[in-house]
């Protein structure tokens, strides 16, 4: 009976440093995993952030985007009317000019006519 009673503690004992070392093992394989998920939740934080910063900063961009395309736009339709009253203006010089051209042929020959009635009173 003794011997019967010390070979099941032995195999209990040897059953439970079996149990021992499984549940070690299985403690360390859950701390392993416990580490990645901490490690993985870290980086899930920082990819958030850093997703946060750059979804404002493209907002930004966006913003500045548009605000720089209404200025163009603005400059650019200055810039027609200006070309448009620039034209305009020129337009009205050349026939001013023309005018002014003629007017000089028109004085010209009047004193042409005037200097050779003149001389011809004189000669």
């Amino acid at each position: 009976l003794d011997l019967a009673m010390t070979k099941q503690n032995r195999a209990l004992a040897n059953m439970s440093s079996g149990l021992e070392g499984a549940v070690g093992r299985a403690r360390k394989v859950l701390n392993a995993l416990l580490e990645e998920i901490e490690e993985g939740v870290e980086r899930h934080d920082i990819l958030s952030a850093e997703h946060e910063a750059f979804e404002s900063e493209m907002y930004e961009m966006m913003r500045r985007q548009k605000q720089n395309m209404a200025y163009i736009q603005d400059f650019e339709a200055r810039k027609k009317e200006a070309e448009e009253k620039m034209q305009a203006e020129c337009e009205m010089l050349k026939s001013e000019l023309s005018s002014m051209a003629r007017a000089r042929r028109a004085l010209l020959s009047g004193l042409d006519n005037d200097n050779e009635r003149c001389n011809q009173l004189w000669t």
